[in-house]
């Protein structure tokens, strides 16, 4: 079954975009929660989820050394950016070259996304 891993060191956040997840029909996703880019890279390693949905902005390691860190370890792991920044998005696009971008804005964008990746398309 696909998994999804949601990192936010928000649980308020993690809890929304996990009830959103999870009532996507047909699709069966398992959906696991990370509070940090530090857990976020041993759950990883741990259960291999096909993508994950990864807050820019945590304490420690943000979003974007996260996803370095897993990315040099997996080049081809599927990841969506997600942030309440919209400067997150564009300052960081040099450094997340084919990893989806999502503003927690357009959260309502979330499924379409995941659907993409899943499906081995992306944005």
């Amino acid at each position: 079954m696909p998994s999804v891993l949601v990192v936010d060191d928000e649980a308020d956040i993690r809890f929304v975009v996990r009830r959103m997840i999870e009532r996507m029909e047909g699709d069966g996703l398992v959906v696991h929660e990370a509070s940090s880019g530090e857990e976020a890279i041993e759950m990883w390693r741990a259960l291999r989820p096909d993508v994950i949905v990864l807050d820019q902005r945590m304490p420690g390691l943000a979003g974007v050394e996260t996803a370095a860190r897993i990315l040099a370890e997996r080049p081809a792991q599927r990841l969506i950016l997600f942030t309440a920044y919209r400067d997150d998005l564009e300052d960081e696009a040099g450094l997340t070259a084919g990893i989806a971008r999502l503003s927690k804005s357009q959260l309502n964008r979330l499924p379409a996304e995941l659907r993409a990746l899943l499906n081995g398309h992306g944005s």
